[in-house]
């Protein structure tokens, strides 16, 4: 594990990761987990980078809500690799929660794609929105957990919508106009994203949204 955050378990302790960068990290895809933990507590979690890591499972994120709904904003998640499923995880003690993931970059990361794979999971109410999921590696995109949860996408780049799970995926799409992933996924130095109230990018930032 390379970073754990935790609180009391209670909305009234603030549980803030703002401006973080955890890169490099791990050895290889079959030692350890967990690149970054945050759990319970008024969670906010803001202009973060969360890059080239390696280990078994969650690789990218793990979060654990405990008492209020949170946001997940402005971050990129990109080339983390692992052996085992998700990358991402959104966790509750709650069914009454709603976790928030807006302007992030999930871009480049690999799971395997046998046994199932999955690269995002969430186990209650989750929005994404303002999102681009591009180039990952995984059996599925989307794990929704339970029966009575619903993930709900908007005016997101999603290049698979494969989900697993009882759960259900709404996908609200109608503000995109044009996707181009050639010119999302440019070279090294380059990417640029032709989305409609997206920001403009032309030169190469680990962040291709930025907060204004």
């Amino acid at each position: 594990m390379s970073f754990y955050q935790l609180v009391k378990s209670s909305p009234d302790y603030k549980n803030y990761a703002f401006q973080i960068s955890v890169s490099k990290c791990g050895e290889s895809e079959s030692k350890g987990s967990h690149t970054f933990s945050i759990a319970w507590g008024d969670l906010r979690f803001e202009n973060n980078n969360i890059t080239y890591n390696k280990c078994i499972i969650h690789s990218s994120m793990f979060i654990v809500l405990d008492g209020k709904s949170s946001t997940c904003n402005f971050s990129t998640f990109r080339e983390n690799n692992q052996t085992k499923s998700v990358s991402l995880y959104f966790g509750s003690n709650s069914d009454s929660e709603v976790q928030t993931v807006s302007y992030c970059n999930v871009i480049g990361n690999k799971c395997e794609t046998d046994d199932d794979q999955v690269l995002f999971l969430c186990r209650f109410n989750t929005t994404v929105d303002h999102c681009v999921f591009l180039n990952n590696t995984a059996k599925y995109m989307f794990w929704i957990f339970f029966e009575d949860c619903t993930l709900t996408i908007t005016d997101s780049c999603i290049q698979s919508n494969s989900k697993t799970g009882s759960g259900t995926l709404k996908l609200i799409i109608e503000n995109i106009s044009q996707f181009d992933s050639f010119d999302c996924f440019k070279e090294p130095k380059l990417m640029t994203v032709k989305v409609s109230r997206f920001c403009s990018f032309a030169e190469f930032s680990n962040v291709l949204f930025t907060k204004k």
